[in-house]
């Protein structure tokens, strides 16, 4: 496999000492469903629809510190020696299929992928956010509905397949964020399954139930229109497109094709 050296190479790493515990995200796969988890197991008071504001205001304010809670991005080249630093803690990760997470970004991300590589369709769809008035303003969104006027799915994942995916953290190869190479988890939670899975498998490695206990359901927090799998948009010629792009997550995660069914195995 081969290794990073991209600047944009970054996951979530979130470290609860009192437990334990690291869990490691890539972008796009639940990160702001595990900070609120670990909030919560924290004795923090978050509250959904501001995960990211609550737990800033209480990394401001000293809580998350005095909770012994740690959420921080970090190189993924730097993960083998944080874990190998951590002796006897429980290491997990979050993955997504691929296929989805494609589809995600090309809603709530189209924006990363169109500066990089068709900037006309960015400063386009730029421009038509601002026409549209000072609400659609904070909403990244309003740009990428412009912008998928000019760079519909397939041709964003065409694009992907020619020009690679390291450009950025969000579209990056979850296999090489996470270093499944070099690494070795506890365990890996799909997305799909994360909120039904969370609490049993803490329960399962030992994680006490004064932790446990505060977990309200946890959700999938954050959803962007992409929410519901394919969208619509997943067909033959995508998907063989998404294997070319990601061909590490194909062989690596386990994820079955949509169309076909069949799971990709490893060499």
């Amino acid at each position: 496999m081969p290794s990073q050296s991209f600047v944009d190479a970054q996951v979530l790493v979130v470290e609860f000492p009192a437990a334990g515990v690291m869990h490691v995200a890539p972008s796009k796969v639940g990160s702001t469903s595990i900070m609120q988890a670990y909030g919560q197991m924290a004795g923090l008071d978050i509250r959904d629809g501001s995960v990211r504001n609550d737990l800033r205001r209480d990394a401001r304010s000293g809580r998350s510190a005095a909770a012994g809670l740690s959420m921080r991005y970090v190189a993924a080249d730097e993960l083998p020696d944080l874990v190998a630093a951590r002796p006897g803690w429980r290491v997990l990760a979050n993955v997504r299929c691929p296929y989805d997470r494609a589809v995600s970004n090309w809603h709530s991300k189209l924006n990363r992928y169109a500066r990089r590589y068709d900037p006309w369709v960015y400063y386009r769809g730029k421009l038509g956010q601002l026409f549209e008035g000072p609400k659609a303003w904070p909403h990244i969104e309003r740009a990428n509905a412009h912008m998928q006027r000019h760079i519909p799915f397939r041709s964003m994942v065409a694009g992907l397949a020619q020009n690679g995916v390291s450009f950025d953290r969000h579209f990056e190869q979850q296999a090489l964020l996470l270093a499944l190479d070099r690494v070795r988890y506890d365990h890996v939670f799909r997305l799909e399954r994360f909120g039904t899975d969370f609490p049993a498998v803490l329960a399962g490695l030992g994680i006490g139930a004064e932790f446990t206990g505060r977990l309200s359901i946890v959700p999938h927090s954050n959803r962007t229109a992409a929410s519901r799998p394919g969208a619509g948009l997943l067909d033959a010629g995508t998907i063989a497109l998404i294997d070319r792009a990601y061909p590490q997550d194909k062989a690596l995660l386990g994820y079955s094709d949509p169309i076909s069914g069949r799971v990709a195995r490893w060499g």
